[in-house]
């Protein structure tokens, strides 16, 4: 086993020795819409392109995360705080990206999943509690990443994804007018995204590794639309994954040097913090959710022997050691 304990937290030193110079990314300095293109390109497995799909239902009883699995099909592990843990699921599927993604919708009675299934495009397949599982869903699009999706309270349901040219593409959904065409918001990602809606604010950002392995933010705001890329540095070995714990912080885990797992977050009074070293032994990239009630975080990735390890923190006790929760992840 190679995921170790948990290393007191100390600040990032060694974290940016892939940094280049932020005027070496490719990444363009503004996102502008470009219409209805289809994200198409071609796709290679990599240790980046694997990682859990984690999400809280609202009450914050329960805990769902999402894996690939044998036979590239969609596995399911829930916790819940009267029961535990539950055994591995088998949903089934064809997924050809490890890097899933999960969101219950406000209400709690619907939860989405959206992977990359045959021919490069990205499927859904829902649960409502009046009716179970529904059927894969293909929403088409050619992409060369796992998507990531967000809610917006109970209306509004985005997903994106990295398409051709390693451009960002958005498609979203509502509530009085089904889903969007895909839209091409530019940029030069090299690892899948990872987007999260401000709670109860009209903000939506999103998070990808640039072409200097550095950690790239975008950010949608109701008054002004797109901004450009921040280039928030580091040194990235894996996607992002971004979660928000009410309206005033923002946490984002990614893999880094030697396989470690480390976390940068903002908050509304003191902005972003330096990168901090968590330890580990990640071969995923990580999976993050704060739960919805209480102070504590939650992050799952993929360890030295295929299983799925759990990271938690609480304000009462800090972090965790590492858990491991078995199964074989692809």
């Amino acid at each position: 086993m190679r995921i170790r304990k948990s290393v007191p937290i100390r600040q990032f030193v060694a974290f940016c020795t892939a940094v280049l110079l932020a005027a070496s990314a490719q990444f363009v300095t503004s996102a502008h819409a470009t219409g209805a293109a289809t994200p198409t390109g071609s796709y290679m497995l990599a240790d980046e392109d694997v990682a859990p799909g984690v999400t809280w239902q609202h009450g914050g009883n329960r805990l769902d995360v999402f894996v690939r699995g044998g036979n590239s099909n969609l596995y399911q592990k829930y916790w819940t705080s009267n029961g535990g843990w539950s055994d591995w699921v088998n949903l089934g599927g064809g997924l050809t990206s490890g890097q899933v993604t999960a969101a219950w919708r406000a209400g709690d009675n619907e939860l989405h999943v959206f992977v990359r299934g045959g021919n490069n495009n990205l499927y859904q397949r829902r649960w409502r509690s009046s009716e179970g599982w529904s059927e894969w869903f293909n929403l088409g699009g050619g992409l060369t990443s796992g998507p990531s999706a967000t809610w917006h309270g109970a209306n509004r349901l985005d997903v994106f994804v990295r398409g051709g040219s390693n451009n960002l593409y958005q498609k979203y959904w509502t509530s009085n007018g089904g889903w969007s065409d895909w839209v091409n918001l530019g940029g030069g990602l090299t690892s899948g995204p990872s987007a999260a809606w401000r709670t109860n604010v009209d903000e939506l950002h999103v998070f990808g590794r640039g072409g200097s392995h550095s950690l790239e933010q975008l950010r949608w705001r109701s008054s002004e639309g797109w901004a450009g890329w921040f280039n928030l540095g580091g040194g990235l070995t894996s996607a992002p994954s971004a979660t928000w714990r009410g309206p005033n912080r923002l946490d984002v885990l990614v893999r880094g040097g030697s396989n470690y797992l480390y976390q940068k977050y903002w908050t509304s009074n003191g902005g972003w913090t330096d990168w901090v070293n968590l330890g580990g032994g990640l071969t995923s990239s990580p999976g993050a959710a704060w739960r919805t009630s209480g102070d504590e975080l939650h992050v799952f990735v993929r360890g030295g022997n295929s299983n799925l390890y759990q990271l938690r923190w609480r304000s009462s006790d800090g972090w965790s050691q590492w858990f491991n929760l078995g199964g074989t992840i692809e």
